[in-house]
C-alpha cells in the first residue's frame, strides 16, 4: 500500500502542477498588495509566534518555472518562490509578465500543493486559511467522537487537552496555514488509526503506515514527532479497551512506532527518487547530505551543539511563552498524582503495566528533539507544541491504568472444563461485546 502511494502521489502532484499559474498569481499579487502575504514572525497573540515565513514558502510552491518547462519536470522538481520578503517581489514580477528564479524544492514532497493551488485560485490566502482551518476542526470531531465511541469521553478529553489549553495550535489557520493542514492530518490520522485498531491488529498497522505516508506527503518537517506518538497511541489504547491484553498491546504499541517512522522514511526517500530523472543523482545526493547534516548537527547562531539542547530549548520555549503553561504543569501533577493513588488502590498490577505500555507511545517526541537538534531548536516556535503533546499522552496512560478496564485475567482451562473465563464482570461483558 504505502509503495503504491508513492506513484499517487507523484500523480497528484502532476495534476497540481497541470493547473494555470495566472490566477494563482493574480490572487497573490492582490494578497501582497492588501498585506494578506506575510510578513514573517507575526504574533499568533496565543503567546507564540505565527510560522508565516512558512506559508509564504507553501503558497509560492509550484510557481514560477522556467519557460518550456513541462508539467512532469516541474512535478519532479518543484519550482517554488522565496520567502516572504523576496517572494511578494517576485510575485508582483510573474503578474507583470516578468521571468522569476525559482528555486528546486524536490527535498520535500510538498503534497500540500494539491490543495493549496486550487484554493489560491479562487479565494486567494485568506481561503486557503479558513479551509484548512476548517479541516483542523473537522478532524478535531473526528478523531474525538471515534475515540469516545471506541472508548470513553474522556480519552479524547485527556489526550487532547494539554495540546489544546497550552499551546497556540487554535490559532495557526490563521498564520500558519501548513501547520493547520499537518496537524489535521495528524488527528484524522488518530481517528483513522483508532477505528483499524477495532477491527485487528494488522489493520491497525495498515492505517499507522497510510496515515505516515500521507503526513510525510503534505509536511515540510513541523512536528513529525506528534504525528508519530498520537498515531501509536490510538492503536494502543483502542486495542487494550478490546483486547485488555498487556503483551499484545505492548507489541501493538512498538509495532506501530516503528511502522509509522519507516513509512514516514521510505515516503521521503521516495520523493527524492521521484526527482532524480529530472535534476540529476549528483543533485539530489548533494541536497540530501547538506540538508540532513544541517538538521541534525549543523551550526547556526542561534544552536546550541551540547546534547539534550533541542529538548531543552523546546521545554523552554513552552514555559516561557505560553501564559497557561502553569496552570497546566499544576494540573498534571495532580492528576498523576491522583492516577497513582488510585491504581495502587485498585491492587491489579496488569492495570498498572497496561498504562506504562500506552505511555510507551511517548518515546517518540523526547527522541525527535534530540536527534534533530538544529531543526528543534531553530523552530521552538512550532516545535514546542510536542510538548504539551507529550504530556497528554502521558496523562492518558495513567488515566487508563486508574479508571481504565482492568486487564482480562483467565482461570486454568483445566478448572473450568476446558473453556476460559474471565474472572470479573467487566471482563465477561467486555469479551462479549467484542
Amino acid at each position: 500500500m504505502v509503495i503504491l502511494l508513492q506513484f499517487v502521489f507523484f500523480g497528484l502532484l502532476v495534476v497540481s502542477q497541470g493547473l494555470p499559474d495566472g490566477p494563482i498569481v493574480s490572487r497573490l499579487a492582490e494578497d501582497v498588495r492588501e498585506g494578506a502575504y506575510g510578513p514573517p514572525r507575526m504574533p499568533d497573540r496565543m503567546g507564540g509566534i505565527g510560522d508565516t515565513f512558512t506559508e509564504c514558502v507553501v503558497v509560492g510552491t509550484g510557481l514560477g518555472p522556467a519557460p518550456g518547462e513541462s508539467i512532469l519536470h516541474q512535478a519532479g522538481r518543484m519550482p517554488r518562490l522565496s520567502n516572504c520578503e523576496k517572494g511578494a517581489e517576485q510575485i508582483l514580477a510573474l503578474e507583470s509578465g516578468t521571468a522569476v528564479q525559482d528555486s528546486s524544492y524536490f527535498r520535500y514532497w510538498a503534497g500540500y500543493s494539491v490543495l493549496v493551488r486550487p484554493v489560491l485560485a479562487v479565494a486567494g490566502i485568506e481561503g486557503v486559511r479558513i479551509v484548512t482551518g476548517a479541516l483542523l476542526a473537522a478532524s478535531m470531531v473526528f478523531a474525538g467522537s471515534v475515540l469516545s465511541r471506541l472508548t470513553r469521553w474522556w480519552v479524547p478529553v485527556v489526550l487532547f487537552g494539554p495540546l489544546l489549553l497550552s499551546s497556540n495550535l487554535m490559532s495557526t489557520p490563521s498564520t500558519s496555514l501548513l501547520s493547520a493542514l499537518t496537524w489535521s492530518v495528524t488527528i484524522a490520522g488518530v481517528g483513522f488509526t483508532a477505528l483499524a485498531a477495532r477491527r485487528s491488529e494488522s489493520a491497525a498497522c495498515l492505517a499507522v503506515a497510510v496515515s505516515a505516508a500521507v503526513y510525510g506527503y503534505v509536511d515540510l518537517l513541523t512536528n513529525p514527532a506528534a504525528a508519530w506518538s498520537l498515531t501509536a497511541m490510538a492503536a494502543g489504547v483502542t486495542h487494550w479497551w478490546v483486547r485488555r491484553e498487556v503483551r499484545s498491546t505492548f507489541w501493538l504499541v512498538v509495532a506501530a512506532g516503528v511502522i509509522w517512522i519507516v513509512s514516514f522514511t521510505f515516503t521521503w526517500v521516495a520523493r527524492w527518487l521521484w526527482a532524480v530523472p529530472f535534476v540529476g543523482l549528483e543533485e539530489v545526493v548533494t541536497t540530501v547530505r547538506e540538508n540532513v547534516a544541517f538538521r541534525t548537527a549543523g551550526e547556526y547562531v542561534t544552536v546550541d551543539p551540547r546534547f539534550g539542547q533541542g529538548l531543552v530549548r523546546n521545554v523552554s520555549w513552552w514555559l516561557t511563552n505560553v501564559p497557561t503553561t502553569a496552570p497546566m504543569l499544576v494540573l498534571t501533577t495532580l492528576a498523576v498524582g491522583v492516577g497513582a493513588i488510585v491504581t495502587l488502590r485498585k491492587r491489579q498490577s496488569g492495570a498498572g503495566r497496561g498504562g506504562l505500555t500506552l505511555a510507551l507511545a511517548a518515546l517518540p517526541i523526547p527522541l525527535w528533539l534530540i536527534i534533530v537538534s538544529n531543526h528543534s531548536q531553530i523552530h521552538a516556535f512550532l516545535t514546542f507544541r510536542l510538548i504539551p503533546t507529550s504530556l497528554g499522552i502521558i496523562l492518558l496512560s495513567v488515566a487508563v491504568a486508574a479508571f481504565g478496564p482492568s486487564p482480562l485475567t483467565r482461570t486454568s482451562p483445566k478448572s473450568r472444563g476446558g473453556e476460559p473465563r474471565a474472572t470479573n464482570a467487566v471482563a465477561a461483558s467486555s469479551v462479549g461485546a467484542a
